[in-house]
């Protein structure tokens, strides 16, 4: 028969990829709002983040509930599991959150009846709901070379939000009849939240590097760089 911690874990596991579902439909549905600044749809996705915040509590009862049931040691791999869903738990809620914060500036900028430029937003967004997609997908699979191409795209939109919010900039204080100030900064906002989106998809490829490799990468400088004494 299979220890009791193996099917609470798999209880666990079965949660975070229905959480994960959520916060990839949230991030895509709220880039498809932005495309057209569909103010409706934004909304929809701000009520809906009351579903993932429900699955980081009952994440984090399950994950408890692991210990609880053992009766014998837990092996090392199966810990790593549990300590990376531990910590993939509150990522995710914090990429619904940004998802959320994307909606409300979508809202304020249909409220300002904005139809000016997107000034790349749209490409970094696609970005990085491709980005946070294949994080999540290297977790539940446990491929660490997806992980690693991950942790590598991160620079590049790094650089997409430094040239979209210098070119923001510009418009406002150069030319501001072009983007009034409120508009401006609820562009700032959403390219902001899709840079700490992407910071966050980073963070769950390094769960993923732990798990597999038992490695922490954090504050790695570049990936295959190794680590002195195990930390950053």
């Amino acid at each position: 028969m299979q220890p009791a911690h193996y099917n609470q874990l798999e209880v666990s596991l079965y949660q975070l990829e229905a959480m994960a579902d959520l916060v990839e439909k949230a991030v895509a549905g709220v880039m498809s709002a932005f495309a057209t600044l569909d103010t409706v749809e934004a909304s929809i996705i701000m009520e809906n983040d009351k579903s993932i915040n429900s699955f980081e509590i009952d994440i984090d009862n399950s994950t408890y509930n692991v210990f609880a049931v053992s009766t014998e040691n837990i092996p090392s791999g199966l810990l790593r599991k549990i300590l990376s869903i531990q910590k993939i738990n509150p990522i995710l809620e914090r990429i619904g959150d940004h998802a959320t914060n994307i909606a409300e500036a979508i809202v304020r900028l249909g409220q300002e009846h904005y139809s000016g430029g997107d000034y790349a937003i749209a490409e970094m967004g696609a970005a990085c709901v491709e980005l946070l997609h294949d994080a999540v997908h290297g977790f539940f699979a446990g491929d660490q070379l997806l992980a690693g191409e991950v942790l590598e795209r991160d620079a590049g939109i790094d650089r997409m939000y430094d040239a979209i919010t210098a070119a923001i900039k510009e418009t406002m204080f150069v030319t501001a009849a072009e983007l009034p100030f409120e508009a401006g900064f609820a562009l700032f906002g959403i390219a902001k939240n899709l840079e700490r989106i992407a910071d966050l998809s980073m963070n769950i490829a390094e769960e993923t590097l732990y798990v597999v490799e038992g490695a922490i990468v954090k504050h790695r400088q570049s990936v295959g760089t190794p680590l002195e004494n195990g930390t950053g």
